[in-house]
């Protein structure tokens, strides 16, 4: 692998960590702000019953897919829900929720009006308006279909009166909703097939993507700048909330990749042990000649431990120790006194050392 693979690697590594941590943060702030599902029952016990099992589960694995692969908040705005209900709509990767906005500084902020609508059971079209000799999309219709393939309800959504755009706006909605159709099947595809790549779906005729795209997405067919940019953004989506297992380390496994250069040999290990102000140890390749280690000054092992810079080497190297010399000043020898030419010193010395025996003994007696 060279440089170049390694920088990209690790940098990849990185955005797709933050990102996976922002979605989970942005689901779990959009969990908190909605109110759950309430039905008029006339009937107590039917009631207590249904608020048993109303609470809206954001963070529950999706159906078919990994159990660490986390839906995300693809796309939300304001719409007309049926023409007359002004909504607010949030787009997940496998589900709609239409909601209702509450008074302002009220906890939570919105309030789900209808059940979560399934995005793999759900089919839109686009409703037309001639203007001005142009056929306007201006609202999409959406039809829900049960298990076995049959419509159970359908429903619209228009954009707002005060929308400056309107166009754009139903637009921009049918493009992220053939997001969020897309990756959740490679979500469903990956979950078949871990132990490949996404970049082979486009190969697998038989997988739930090859189904359900649209037809610029098959070989041979030009696809347009938004497809293209439609299936780059779901590839990548589902490629951060698979990344290394749900909140892994961020560290690349640099371990792993050999590094191969023409120009100049890469050393394999480099171990610095700072010691102190005036030793250094330093681990070297192993066609460097071998060296006798000299003995070093004693040291505790927890000031070793917090000054240690150490890279794990992939093969044995051979341990060369350099200790930078000892500047600290010996203590002076002990002087002697000085001695007398001709050997007289002597002499008088041990004359000396009579008397002083002699005076010694007269005053014991």
């Amino acid at each position: 692998m060279s440089y170049e693979s390694f920088a990209k690697n690790y940098v990849l590594d990185l955005n797709r960590s933050i990102r996976q941590r922002e979605e989970l943060e942005k689901l779990g702030a959009l969990a908190g702000s909605i109110d759950v599902l309430e039905m008029d029952y006339k009937d107590d016990d039917m009631d207590r019953y249904f608020k048993m099992f109303s609470q809206l589960n954001l963070k529950a694995p999706m159906l078919n897919c990994l159990p660490t692969h986390s839906r995300t908040l693809i796309h939300e705005g304001d719409l007309r829900f049926k023409d007359n209900i002004e909504v607010r709509v949030f787009l997940l990767t496998d589900m709609m929720l239409i909601c209702k906005k509450l008074s302002k500084g009220s906890s939570p902020l919105y309030k789900l009006i209808r059940p979560k609508y399934m995005v793999d059971r759900m089919i839109y079209f686009p409703k037309l308006s001639s203007r001005n000799n142009k056929d306007i999309m201006v609202a999409l219709i959406f039809v829900l279909l049960d298990e076995v393939g049959t419509s159970c309800h359908c429903f619209t959504l228009t954009e707002l009166a005060k929308e400056p755009n309107p166009q754009g706006t139903i637009k921009i909605w049918e493009q992220k909703l053939r997001e969020a159709k897309l990756t959740y099947d490679l979500g469903v595809w990956f979950a078949k097939n871990p132990s490949r790549d996404l970049s082979e779906v486009e190969m697998d005729s038989s997988s739930d993507y090859g189904i359900s795209a649209n037809s610029g997405t098959k070989t041979g067919v030009k696809q347009s700048s938004d497809d293209l940019n439609i299936e780059r953004e779901a590839r990548e989506r589902v490629a951060a909330m698979l990344h290394r297992s749900m909140g892994a380390s961020t560290e690349y496994d640099f371990s792993q990749a050999s590094m191969n250069t023409d120009s100049f040999d890469v050393v394999t290990s480099i171990t610095v042990n700072v010691v102190s102000e005036s030793e250094s140890e330093t681990v070297v390749p192993s066609h460097q000649p071998s060296v006798s280690p000299p003995k070093l000054a004693s040291r505790s092992a927890s000031a070793a431990s917090h000054n240690t810079l150490r890279v794990q080497p992939q093969s044995g190297v051979l341990a060369l120790v350099h200790s930078l010399p000892d500047l600290t000043l010996d203590p002076s020898p002990p002087r002697h006194p000085p001695t007398n030419k001709g050997g007289g010193s002597s002499g008088g010395s041990s004359a000396g050392t009579s008397a002083g025996r002699s005076r010694k003994d007269d005053k014991a007696d």
